[in-house]
């Protein structure tokens, strides 16, 4: 579990006192902690913890990588860039498709 929290952790960019906060804690040597092994979760930080990976999950779906492109496309349209929707289209791709990269490389 501890492997795990800070895999997260780091993924989404937070120290060990914005998780710690994140999970209803008041002080980030409780998640050094659970990282080291050393200490266990509570319940609630559990399920949390298990929601935040879950969210992360949906977040490589392609069907909400599909969703964000249609919102990103729909956005320049009705601010009156037609002409970018192209563009647009071929961006927006490109970054899903660097995120996916970056997805797979962060696992290896």
């Amino acid at each position: 579990m501890g492997k795990k929290l800070k895999e997260l952790r780091l993924k989404l960019g937070l120290n060990q006192q914005q998780m710690a906060d994140v999970l209803g804690y008041t002080r980030k040597d409780i998640i050094c902690g659970i990282e080291n092994g050393h200490r266990k979760m509570s319940g609630i930080a559990k399920r949390c913890f298990e929601y935040l990976i879950k969210i992360e999950d949906l977040k490589r779906s392609e069907r909400f990588q599909h969703q964000l492109a249609v919102e990103f496309k729909d956005i320049l349209i009705n601010a009156g860039y037609d002409d970018d929707v192209a563009w647009a289209e071929k961006t927006t791709k490109q970054l899903i498709l660097n995120n996916i990269e970056i997805e797979r490389n962060f696992k290896k």
